[in-house]
This record gives structure tokens, sequence and C-alpha cells, in this order.
């Protein structure tokens, strides 16, 4: 099959995609099965392994964030029915100020998605995103895409998140020289995509149950607990996260003893995320400890059931993609292509909007330019970082941290393709400019 075949048939599949969703409001999950079937058989695969394929997919998909999903609601929920999320937003915007709540979660997600994955930490820190979006009177969405594009930047361009831990392995990189390099350039495209949150996604906001988060009537009981026990729960799970995300490092900094093992344990969001409802029990008063365990936690399930499914379908969509024969043809073509560290972000960019995955464009693209790298005289670090800021080109529909921003941001998938996609593109584009301006030096 041709490049361009192929291209024209994922064109009109995500476009199928898109129509059905935002204009004629079929459920989007529905729709992204049944265009995936579509698009395995104009793509010339063996129909008996069209149905394999997709459920593999949906599986490892739901199998890989759908507990995490599952528990991060559940926990969104303890905290909003204890007055938690409320207090900590208190604090939050009483220190920042109204004006600042799309800046503070997006220095968060940031910050956090450096040791911790990107879904898992929208999944952690989009309860409490919410209230200080609810707390400040700002838009719902500006702020939850402030934090989606903070955890997005981080996630692919500082080691030791998987994609560029990868990249530099594959390259032979340096990955002090990754990690230092990657914070500078990202700091741009971090910088763009809160703007672009703040100006353009301000302008939308969502009706939804999560709008509620503040909102004193919705909970069992008005006086809220204090800060710190608040804070408790999601400190517990993000340092767990946190300390895995260290142990894993290659150098092994705790070693590779029992202790170590027990952090990378510990530190699993599965994990990580039970530990921290458990702790949310603390805030549950005297005589709603049966309620907690049994209602709130069923209104937690109701609510993350869709996020999960909606995940799982684009998960399923895009490791369709992926076993076609698209991305042969485009490695193929692609690799004659002589445009130096434009190459490495052009091919992580084309992969990532083919197949959804930010770390298997990152790995698929690292892979292709390695024996490349010499002939076009790329800085193995810098095409690291090309291959991350492609990897940012673009999240939508294929792509299942785009329905967990979508759904956890009360956004169907027309605002999300609107406010969030956008972002995900200015991010990649930003970043990649400066990561063109060092290779004028190194």
């Amino acid at each position: 099959m041709s490049v361009i075949t192929a291209l024209m048939i994922f064109l009109i599949s995500v476009s199928i995609i898109i129509v059905s969703a935002v204009i004629y409001r079929i459920n989007s999950a529905m729709v992204m099965i049944g265009v995936t079937i579509f698009f395995g058989l104009l793509s010339g695969m063996p129909i008996n392994e069209i149905l394999n394929v997709i459920r593999s997919g949906f599986g490892s998909t739901a199998g890989y964030i759908g507990i995490v999903i599952l528990e991060g609601v559940v926990m969104g929920i303890l905290l909003e029915k204890t007055g938690a999320l409320y207090a900590i937003a208190s604090a939050i915007v009483k220190r920042t100020g109204n004006g600042r709540a799309a800046v503070s979660v997006n220095l968060m997600g940031y910050a956090l998605s450096i040791p911790v994955s990107c879904d898992s930490g929208f999944v952690v820190l989009s309860p409490l995103a919410r209230a200080i979006a609810a707390s400040s009177g700002r838009s719902m969405a500006s702020v939850l895409v402030a934090l989606a594009s903070g955890l997005y930047v981080s996630h692919s361009l500082v080691f030791p998140t998987p994609g560029p831990a990868s990249a530099a392995g594959i390259l032979n990189a340096s990955v002090w020289k990754v990690f230092f390099l990657g914070l500078a350039v990202s700091v741009p495209g971090l910088i763009a995509g809160c703007l672009w949150s703040v100006k353009f996604a301000g302008s939308f906001d969502t009706e939804t149950a999560y709008n509620e988060t503040c909102d004193v009537s919705a909970r069992p009981y008005n006086d809220e607990p204090s800060l710190i026990k608040s804070v408790a729960p999601f400190a517990v799970t993000i340092l767990l996260m946190v300390l895995r995300g260290v142990a894993v490092i290659p150098s092994h900094p705790f070693g590779n003893g029992l202790f170590a093992k027990y952090i990378v344990f510990a530190g699993d969001p599965v994990f990580a995320l039970f530990a921290g409802i458990l702790c949310s029990f603390i805030l549950v008063k005297k005589g709603y400890y049966k309620e907690a365990a049994g209602g709130w936690i069923a209104e937690g399930v109701k609510h993350a059931a869709p996020v999960i499914i909606l995940a799982a379908a684009g998960g399923a969509f895009g490791a369709v993609i992926k076993a076609s024969s698209l991305t042969h043809s485009l490695i193929i073509a692609l690799s004659t292509w002589k445009i130096g560290i434009f190459l490495p972000f052009i091919i992580a960019a084309i992969f990532k909007t083919a197949t959804g995955s930010s770390t298997i464009s990152i790995i698929t693209a690292a892979s292709v330019i390695s024996p490349l790298a010499g002939s076009l005289g790329i800085d193995p670090v810098l095409a690291v970082l090309a291959v991350g800021a492609g990897s940012m080109m673009v999240s939508h529909v294929n792509d299942p941290f785009f329905w967990i921003v979508a759904e956890l941001s009360g956004m169907d998938g027309g605002s999300a393709l609107k406010f969030f996609t956008p972002v995900t593109a200015i991010t990649g584009i930003v970043s990649f400019i400066f990561i063109a301006f060092l290779s004028l030096f190194i």
C-alpha cells in the first residue's frame, strides 16, 4: 500500500469519528470501534487479525489505565464529599489569587509528570484542578487544559519519563544532557500551553456534575477538614509515585535490593491510588462510613466507567493503526528524507498522530533515526528532544489521554478537539523551535 493511500484511509477514519461524535452526537466509543474495523478492512489487514488486535488494544489500554482511572475518580469523589478539595483549593487560591489558577495547576502538572506518567498525573490532580477552578471562578476548561498541557510537556521532553529515557538509550545520548536541555526547551512550550489555555480555552466552560465540586449543598456536611488532613491522600499517593519514578531510573539510586522492589511496587499508580483512597477515609465523619464505602464509591465507579471505555476504544484504534501497513509504509518513505533535525521531529509527529501514543512514537522515531543520525549530522541529545517534541503533535481521538482529559474535564469530543488538541500542537511546535535553535550551536 502506498503512503498516500494509507494516509487517506487514516484521515477518512478520523473524519468519520469527528463528524459522528460532534455533529450527529453518536456515542464516541461505539463509533471508534466501528471505524477501527473499517480502517482494518480498508488497510488490508487479515480479517482474522483485525478483531484480535482490537481486543488486544482495548484490553491492554483498559488494563494499563483503567484501574488507575477508577481509583482516581473514586478518590476524587471521597475528597469532594468530605470537603477536602474545597479546603485545599481555597488555600491555593488564597495564596496565588484568582487570576493565577491556570498557572498554578499548569506548574503542578509539569512537576508531577517528570516522575509520573501524564495519564496517572491527570487522574490524580484533576479533582483538585476542578476545585481550584470552581473556587477561583475561572473556566473549568481553561484550568483543566492548563493542567493537561503541563503534564504533557514534561512527559514528552524531560528525563526520566519513559519516552525520553527510552530514546536516550536507543540513540546513546547522555541522560544528564537530555535532562537539563529537556528542562530548558520544555519551559517555552509550557508557557505557550498555559497562555493558550487561559486565552482560548477560557472562552468555554462545562456544565457537568463536576462543577458541583465546591458546592456546599452537594456535600453531606458543610464544615471542611483541616488542610493537613485534606492534603494527606494526595501527599501519600504522589509521594509513593515519585519515589517509584526515582527507583526505576537506570542508575538505580535505591539499589536493587528488597527496599527498591517494595518502592517500585508501592509506587505503582494502582497501589498508590488505593493507598490514597484508604487515607481519604480519615476525612469521613463518624456516622458516614457506611455511606462513604457504599454510595460514594458507587458514584465514583459510575463516573469512571465512560472514561475507561472511551480511553480503551481509543487504544484499540491506535493498536489497529500500528498493526496495519501504514506505519511500515511511513518508515520506508521517511527514512530517505535528508532534512537534519526536522526529520526526527516529523517522524515522531506523524507516528503520534497516527497511533495516538506519545511513548510509542518516541521509541519508533528514535529507532528509525538511530542508524541515520550520523549521516544526518544530528546530535543524539537533540535527536531525543526532537522526537519528544514531535510526540506531542497531536493528541486526538485515537489517544487514550485525549479521552481522559475530555471526560474528566466535562468536555465532549468536539470541545476537546477545539481546546485540548491545539494546545498539544502548540507546545510541540514551540519546544521544537528552541530545539532547532540549539542545533545551530550544538
